[in-house]
């Protein structure tokens, strides 16, 4: 809606003119952002961890964490524990299910029903296109997906990770010419290719659309595939049914918010099942016998909770706001020793904020308070996830890694308003 844009921009506006242009670093400053922030409440909805992370012994409530570790875990909505307390009173220890194996299934399939519908509006994909599954991890799924597409004979082109992205601020720092290279090479013998969205350690984004047509062009019925764990609930909207992929896998555990032991997802592309599978059945079959009387109403009532979430927003004005974080992020470390990868310099990744700093390290951090993912050799992801993190959280996360930069100090602990 206009008005939701209009917001957004006046926020965007405030960080270049109010912040950047008069680098003013300052806890007013971004005290000032949150202000004006549209969408500040719904950081009150959200469980924000208090108790130390990773150590099962130490249960004392403390200050809340700095939480930036969407990337391998998103936050949930506290509404989630009354859900799932109000599903848990369907059950009593003499009788079992009070609805019966029939009444779960048509439970779990409502829940489904209405998931899909959120996920579509996310991932701009049609509900009846999407699929969610309980038993089967989107690395299987993955792999089970290619072997149905695969053709007797032919080979899977896997796009190399560091080979397919294209350039950014300017700097051809990748070259999508070597992927064109390798289909041509394998020409119609190659009958799946499969790539990321988003790059897993510096959050560059693909150009699908440009990888879809090289494909189709050079490979006549190559089916293209992505994984988009780090888009979906990130990049919003996405628009999968635009790209023109043929099919997809994601979590829904990351920025979908859907919790531990969270759904795994995918996309078909409709008509597919019909038109190119009609010998072995539609692609769903293949997790006929994985799903086989499963009835996860817990989980589907957390996903659907979490989707609530972003039902609250418009997707523009959460778009405009993941940028902004980013965006205020990457202005407060300019002075300090940290890299930024080139990923995440064009703001086309949504949250995701890869960089590295030498001296910094992950237990520091947490001795903090903070939480942050590591990729390995020095390379963290910090993901300021629009629907609870704050500027003020962005500032102090900025404080945090300049002062173990500066004197090395893992043990203190924040101050906690």
């Amino acid at each position: 809606p206009p008005r939701s844009a209009r917001r957004g921009a006046m926020l965007a506006a405030a960080l270049q003119s109010d912040i950047i242009d008069k680098q003013d670093r300052s806890e007013r400053a971004a005290a000032a952002l949150d202000g004006r922030d549209p969408i500040a409440a719904a950081r009150k909805t959200f469980d924000i961890p208090r108790r130390k992370l990773f150590d099962d012994d130490s249960l004392a409530l403390r200050g809340e964490y700095l939480y930036f570790a969407a990337s391998s875990f998103g936050l949930q909505p506290k509404e989630v524990k009354r859900r799932c307390a109000k599903l848990w009173d369907r059950y009593d220890d003499v009788s079992g299910p009070r609805l019966g194996l029939a009444g779960e299934q048509a439970s779990a399939a409502e829940l489904a029903q209405d998931c899909c519908q959120g996920l579509g509006r996310l991932l701009g994909a049609e509900p009846q296109d999407l699929r969610l599954l309980s038993r089967v991890t989107p690395a299987l799924a993955t792999e089970l997906l290619v072997g149905k597409f695969q053709r007797p004979g032919t080979s899977v082109l896997v796009v190399d990770c560091l080979a397919a992205w294209l350039a950014c601020d300017g700097v051809e720092a990748t070259k999508f010419e070597a992927v064109v290279s390798q289909l041509r090479e394998c020409g119609a013998n190659t009958s799946v290719v499969l790539a990321p969205l988003v790059h897993p350690s510096t959050g560059a984004l693909i150009d699908a659309a440009a990888l879809v047509a090289a494909a189709k062009s050079l490979a006549r019925g190559c089916v293209v595939g992505l994984e988009i764990s780090d888009a979906a609930g990130n990049l919003l909207p996405l628009d999968l049914a635009g790209l023109g992929i043929d099919f997809a896998i994601f979590s829904t555990d990351r920025y979908l918010s859907g919790g531990p032991d969270a759904l795994s997802g995918m996309y078909v592309r409709g008509g597919r099942s019909e038109k190119e599978c009609a010998a072995d059945g539609p692609p769903w079959s293949i997790f006929a016998k994985y799903e086989a009387g499963v009835c996860p109403v817990q989980r589907l009532a957390a996903l659907r909770c979490a989707l609530e979430a972003f039902d609250e927003f418009p997707l523009e004005e959460l778009a405009d706001k993941a940028v902004a974080l980013t965006a205020y992020l990457s202005f407060l470390l300019e002075t300090s020793s940290v890299s930024v990868a080139c990923g995440s310099k064009s703001r086309a990744s949504g949250s995701f904020f890869a960089f590295s700093a030498r001296g910094l390290d992950q237990e520091a951090l947490l001795d903090r308070r903070v939480a942050v993912d590591m990729r390995g050799d020095g390379l963290y992801v910090a993901s300021p996830v629009p629907l609870y993190t704050s500027f003020i959280d962005v500032f102090r996360l900025a404080e945090h890694i300049r002062a173990i930069l500066a004197d090395g100090n893992t043990s203190r602990e924040p101050v906690v308003s």
